[in-house]
């Protein structure tokens, strides 16, 4: 077997390629970046997923099984054994060095009751934010799958202690989602993007959020009217595209703003940088509130929509959110949650005083490149992975 010497920081040693297994959703650009890395840092990789792998398709060397599988919700219990079993098949022929789950159900269960070993689960959020909310049932079986894997990665320190409300104390690995600091750069701007987004106006302001009820997009939409009022010369470009597009492009001409917004819908995850790039402020519509009343109980982080604005040097206006106020990289403004004529006032203020704007966009990129780049975090794991590999406890 070929070894490779690995040099760099506390990267030191000598080993030849690790066998990875991720359990994990294959319709993610997030799980796209891990993929592409571990490949070319000459790993072997093997993506196994019951969503369509529409986002790694294209991903040369990798070996990807999809499962079909009709989870609804969250969790259907009637084909979930199928479903493990089909895994435990994959995954013992493979027999990776390591396995690692995203997203604490279905997949963390996976892993779980597949009973391998070293086993990584990642929390992304609303697994352990939300759904253990829903049932004493879903929290019980999260609970199963958090305490089944040897290490158990969130975003934060509130996603650990959200971990611990959930009955894992230890072996828990604090670490946040990166981006690709090269791609989305101030540097990707486009004139005459720029030009097309503001359609003859002095401002852009841009929102990535996907038009589900998840993310409340429509309250972006109810502050426009405060926003035009103080700063008409003003354009919003709604990236994302989902099932709630006629609904708010029904509330923007409710409100008689359709002219001041733009619906872009999906554009190429590859050309998200360049926007970014191109406006003046970024804002965020998130919220620990949801449309059910239900409030998330914290591990959601600050959001990759987020961390790509901030590396753009992109001025971002977001809610005061648990894990945003709890942040010592955030330095944008924030605006009460659910609050359309909040959120529009710190919009404004970005708007009206250009040298906080650039002070900002700046700052944000700075922290972006300093504490959530891409490569630096994924070297992270790459020594995370090996460690383990060794029967070593990493954490």
């Amino acid at each position: 077997m070929e070894l490779r010497w690995i040099n760099e920081g506390n990267l030191q040693g000598w080993w030849g390629p690790t066998k990875i297994c991720f359990l994990a959703p294959g319709n993610s650009v997030h799980m796209r970046a891990w993929v592409r890395f571990f490949l070319r840092s000459g790993h072997d990789v093997l993506l196994i997923t019951y969503h369509d792998p529409d986002k790694v398709k294209d991903i040369e060397g990798l070996t990807t099984h999809r499962i079909p599988y009709n989870r609804g919700r969250s969790l259907n219990l009637t084909s979930f054994p199928r479903v493990v079993l089909k895994m435990r098949g994959l995954i013992r022929k493979m027999s990776p060095d390591v396995l690692h789950a995203h997203y604490v159900l279905n997949y963390g269960l996976c892993g779980a009751v597949s009973g391998f070993h070293p086993l990584v689960t990642s929390a992304w959020g609303d697994d352990i934010a939300i759904v253990p909310e829903r049932s004493r049932t879903y929290r019980y079986l999260v609970m199963y799958a958090l305490a089944k894997a040897d290490v158990v990665h969130t975003w934060d320190e509130v996603g650990r202690k959200r971990l611990m409300e959930l009955g894992r104390e230890d072996g828990v690995l604090v670490r946040p989602w990166g981006v690709d600091t090269d791609q989305f750069s101030p540097m990707v701007g486009s004139r005459k993007l720029e030009r097309e987004l503001r359609d003859g106006r002095q401002f852009a302001v841009i929102c990535t959020r996907r038009w589900e009820p998840l993310y409340h997009v429509d309250l972006l939409i109810s502050s426009v009217p405060h926003v035009i009022r103080q700063v008409p010369s003003t354009r919003f470009v709604l990236l994302g595209g989902g099932p709630l597009e006629c609904e708010l492009r029904r509330l923007a001409k409710k409100l008689e703003v359709q002219e001041h917004i733009v619906f872009l819908g999906n554009v190429p995850y590859d050309d998200v940088a360049t926007y970014l790039a191109s406006a003046d402020v970024y804002v965020d519509t998130s919220s620990d509130i949801r449309n059910d009343g239900t409030i998330n109980q914290g591990g959601s982080g600050i959001g990759v929509g987020l961390i790509e604005a901030m590396s753009c040097g992109t001025a971002p206006v977001v809610s005061d959110r648990m894990s945003i106020a709890a942040s010592k990289d955030y330095k944008g403004l924030m605006y009460k949650q659910m609050d359309p004529k909040d959120m529009s006032d710190r919009i404004v203020t970005l708007l009206k005083n250009e040298e906080l704007r650039r002070q900002v966009g700046e700052t944000s990129r700075e922290i972006s490149v300093r504490s959530y780049d891409l490569n630096q975090i994924m070297k992270e794991w790459e020594r995370l992975y090996q460690e383990l590999k060794k029967g070593e406890t990493p954490i």
